[in-house]
């Protein structure tokens, strides 16, 4: 349980909740521009990190923004990157599902400015974009 997380109510003010992340197979951020959500993101991130100390997470930003993951690895991607580790991590949830994977720790997949990338894919590459899609 993740408590204390913020979301903004219709006039605005922000109101305290609590995520079960083990309840939840996918949480989806979503909002206009300027609206908070890479804030929330390296919020919720922080929170993962203090509730959820066996967790794997894989951090993708399609617009390359140094300062929403200023860590590097093989967890961490950018721009043009994202597409193959997006596959990695579609792969490991894959065998989760079909029990082809014994850990049980929870994975996470924090992806800032998904839009961006599905645009990007629809102008480039029509076929993997349906692909991607699918499998979300």
């Amino acid at each position: 349980m993740i408590k204390n997380v913020f979301e903004v109510n219709s006039r605005g003010h922000p109101s305290p909740f609590n995520i079960d992340i083990n309840r939840y197979f996918a949480l989806i951020i979503a909002g206009p521009s300027g609206s908070g959500k890479s804030t929330f993101l390296r919020r919720l991130i922080g929170l993962i990190s203090f509730y959820d100390e066996t967790a794997e997470a894989y951090f993708m930003d399609f617009k390359a923004d140094e300062d929403m993951f200023s860590m590097t690895g093989n967890h961490v991607a950018r721009g043009f990157e994202c597409l193959e580790l997006f596959e990695t991590v579609y792969n490991r949830f894959q065998a989760r599902l079909n029990k082809s994977e014994e850990k049980t720790h929870n994975i996470y997949l924090i992806f800032d400015e998904w839009q961006s990338f599905l645009a990007y894919l629809e102008q480039t590459d029509k076929k993997n974009t349906r692909k991607y899609c699918l499998k979300c």
